[in-house]
């Protein structure tokens, strides 16, 4: 009892599980979606493509459909429908696809003949393109019966949820040629698009036929189905059309050999009156538009005669194509919009997709990109232009039509970045030789002084935290021994650059040294002074000024010399009076 009890809830549980299964699948997937209101125009035209001019009753027509989808979202899978009306007659189911300039295919077109419907389904090309537009070209016939007179033909198309009817000429159907002996036809089953029905009127003319024999011969992509083969007594008025009653005739009386899959031989022996021959054939190749076959009836009372016969097919064609939109960024300043930054670097990332496209602004502060699937769009700055601030912050960008999708993104410029000098001072005659306690002021483009540095044992001073900009370096103090120069030297400071400057100084020459005194020469005792002998001798007067202006001038060194006699005077006889006193003591 509790084992069926058991078995019971896990059959309800088993039950249940499948029934809900299919609501947790799927996912978020898009559902496809019937378009309406595509269509923008149908048109009917021969199949030359002119518009003028009655229809013949088989003669084939053109139908022309203009389209485009109204809607920027296309999916996978979206579809719209044409419903054919009962006077165009469709030979055969259809598939065909949409193909783009570039060769693409944007979808498929299914004529299905059992339902009178065209439904274009489209795929993973229209995904993300604008005005998604194209043509279709359907080949058909006439699917009329009888027609006595002249007559205007509706044709019908419903689609947009209303229909459209377009009315044609079509001349009377044609009377058949009374002496007619043999006629046939094709078309692709509408219940089987791999079978063809062919149908055969032999002998309308009624007239006596001995020994009548029909051969039939398929042509490429078909062969026989032996056991389709039906011969019918059958009445025509003169339009061709049946006239009742119709009876089979009973296989007993007539031969039937098939000589291989594609070629029949039917003895009707001798004949007075009227037959439809039908049978089916079955398409072994379908890629090929058109069937054919051949058939010859003889006789012993007429020539043969044959006929070539093309099966009735619809054939159609369709085109497509889409636009994608495009992108442009501009990167400016943000407190100058008309300063355009060059080399900013971003990512633009699908938000559907995944894809990323990069960009990098040009000399105008611009970038772009064309051919991008709608939809929506994260920008996100990579790298900021040369002294600006990096903004990675994303912005939301929706593209969604073929307009160009426009974005200005600021950036926000970084302060100056400071630079320095570097000052060196060195001997003027040896490069080498580094000298420290030379004094320098740094002064900027309004005079005023910025730093004061004092280079060291090294030869070294530097000057830091520099505002980029002219300056000048004027020497104020030299170091011990050298000459001062201060004269302006101009320095450039660039944002994170050091500048050297080495400045020069030149020794300042030795004071001259001083002579060494000469040796003291000692003075001759002068004779004492005779008196002329003879007082009546001419004497020789000399004019006091005479001689003080005959006076000769020392001559460098004479002075030293004569202050050093002096000197010596003055301490021989300091020393002549010591030795008198200490005489006179003793």
């Amino acid at each position: 009892m509790g084992l069926k009890k058991g078995l019971k809830l896990m059959i309800i549980f088993t039950l249940i599980f499948t029934l809900t299964t299919p609501f947790f699948h799927g996912g978020t997937k898009a559902k496809a979606t019937e378009l309406m209101n595509v269509i923008d125009s149908v048109q009917v035209t021969h199949t030359d493509g002119s518009k003028t001019g009655n229809y013949d009753f088989y003669e084939s027509f053109t139908t022309n459909f203009i389209w485009s989808a109204k809607s920027n979202n296309l999916k996978s899978g979206d579809t719209f429908t044409v419903v054919f009306g009962s006077n165009i007659h469709l030979a055969n189911n259809l598939t065909f696809p949409l193909v783009t300039e570039d060769n693409q295919v944007a979808g498929e077109a299914v004529v299905d003949v059992a339902t009178r419907t065209m439904t274009v389904t489209f795929n993973s090309y229209v995904e993300g393109r604008a005005n998604v537009r194209g043509t279709i070209q359907l080949l058909d016939t006439f699917e009329i019966r009888t027609i006595s007179s002249e007559t205007v033909i509706p044709l019908e198309y419903t689609f947009n949820g209303s229909t459209t009817t377009i009315d044609v000429d079509v001349n009377p159907t044609p009377v058949v040629n009374p002496d007619e002996i043999l006629i046939k036809g094709g078309a692709i089953s509408k219940d089987n698009p791999s079978v063809i029905n062919w149908n055969s009127r032999i002998n309308f003319a009624n007239e006596p036929i001995n020994n009548a024999i029909i051969v039939d011969s398929l042509g490429p992509g078909q062969e026989f189905i032996q056991d389709s083969v039906v011969l019918t007594k059958q009445a025509f008025d003169a339009y061709g059309v049946d006239i009742p009653p119709s009876s089979v005739v009973p296989t007993s009386d007539y031969t039937l050999t098939f000589d291989s899959p594609t070629k029949m031989t039917l003895d009707l022996g001798n004949i007075t009156q009227s037959y439809r021959l039908t049978y089916q054939t079955k398409i072994t190749d379908t890629s090929l538009d058109v069937y054919t076959n051949n058939i010859v009836i003889s006789g012993d009372n007429i020539q043969p005669y044959s006929i070539d016969v093309e099966s009735d097919t619809s054939s159609g064609s369709g085109t497509a194509g889409g636009d994608f939109g495009s992108f442009e960024l501009i990167k400016v300043d943000k407190n100058n919009h008309t300063v355009n930054l060059a080399d900013a670097e971003f990512t633009l990332k699908s938000d559907v997709t995944g894809t990323i496209y990069n960009l990098t602004t040009n000399t105008s502060g611009k970038a772009s990109l064309d051919n991008l699937p709608l939809g929506d769009y994260t920008l996100t700055e990579t790298k900021a232009p040369a002294g600006y601030h990096l903004d990675s912050n994303p912005v939301k960008v929706t593209i969604n039509s073929t307009s160009k999708a426009s974005y200005t993104f600021e950036n926000e410029q970084l302060p100056p970045m400071n630079g320095a000098v570097e000052v060196t001072k060195v001997d003027s005659a040896d490069a080498t030789i580094y000298l420290a306690d030379a004094e320098f002021n740094l002064v900027d483009e309004n005079n005023n002084v910025v730093q004061t540095v004092t280079t060291n044992e090294a030869g070294k001073a530097d000057l830091s935290n520099l505002a980029p900009g002219e300056y000048q370096l004027i020497e104020t103090k030299a170091p011990a021994g050298y000459q001062i120069d201060s004269t302006p030297i101009p320095v450039s400071v660039k944002a994170d650059e050091t500048s050297n400057i080495t400045v020069e100084n030149v020794k300042t020459p030795p004071a001259p040294a001083p002579q060494a005194p000469q040796a003291p020469v000692t003075p001759t005792e002068p004779s004492k002074p005779v008196t002329p002998k003879n007082s009546n001798e001419s004497q020789i007067s000399v004019k006091e000024e005479n001689q003080k202006s005959s006076k000769k001038l020392p001559k460098t060194g004479e002075k030293n010399q004569t202050l050093f006699l002096a000197l010596l005077g003055v301490g021989l006889l300091f020393s002549a009076y010591r030795l008198m006193k200490t005489t006179k003591a003793n």
